[in-house]
């Protein structure tokens, strides 16, 4: 029994990065205030059919829980409409890795005072290690293909130090491709001691 809530924790992952992509090209079209209105103002409604159906709380209680607790809408708009800015510039997998570690971080944080009445769960070495490789994960997702453009440039570098314009330009006497064609086909050698020795057995 203890499986079905991470696997339904899995499926709200899946649906969240859907919305995101859904959300970010909306914003694009109808701009990033708007999208973001228009997926709170649909989300409302299903979550008020939900409540007149399924709702077993008491609304009416309201009034009498702290005030700070009503904030918790606020949060998502300022959430859901940087995802929605964030999405079209970087992509799903980069945004959700920035989100998820700005999650586990404040998340750390909130267990370790025990704020907004949380119980308190201090930070201990195993905690920051997994903080720190998450750190280095957001990086991966943010630097794709770093590896082989270090390796490209080391390349340029050492194996061709003038940045490979000797395969494009004629040096010492050398031809070009087209150049190499034309000797091959009798019409030309190069000249260096071996072509003018080869070209003088031709002759």
């Amino acid at each position: 029994m203890k499986i079905l809530f991470p696997l339904l924790a899995i499926i709200g992952g899946i649906a969240v990065a859907i919305q995101g992509q859904i959300n970010g090209g909306l914003g694009k079209k109808v701009g990033v205030f708007e999208a973001s209105f228009v997926s709170f103002a649909i989300g409302t409604l299903a979550l008020l059919f939900a409540v007149l159906f399924f709702g077993k709380g008491n609304l009416l209680v309201l009034p009498t829980v702290p005030k700070w607790q009503l904030f918790g809408g606020l949060l998502g708009v300022i959430y859901l409409t940087i995802s929605i800015f964030v999405i079209p510039k970087i992509g799903v997998a980069p945004t959700f890795a920035s989100i998820i570690a700005g999650q586990i971080i404040m998340g750390a944080i909130i267990d370790h005072f025990g704020l907004f009445g949380g119980v308190r769960s201090p930070i201990d070495i195993q905690k920051i290690s997994a903080i720190m490789l998450l750190f280095i994960s957001l990086y991966l997702f943010n630097r794709q293909g770093c590896w082989f453009l270090l390796v490209m440039h080391w390349s340029r570098r050492h194996a061709f130090p003038d940045g490979g314009e000797h395969l494009q330009r004629p040096e010492h006497g050398h031809g070009t491709v087209p150049e190499a064609q034309e000797t091959f086909a009798g019409k030309r050698l190069p000249d260096h001691p071996k072509g003018s020795k080869r070209k003088r057995e031709i002759q």
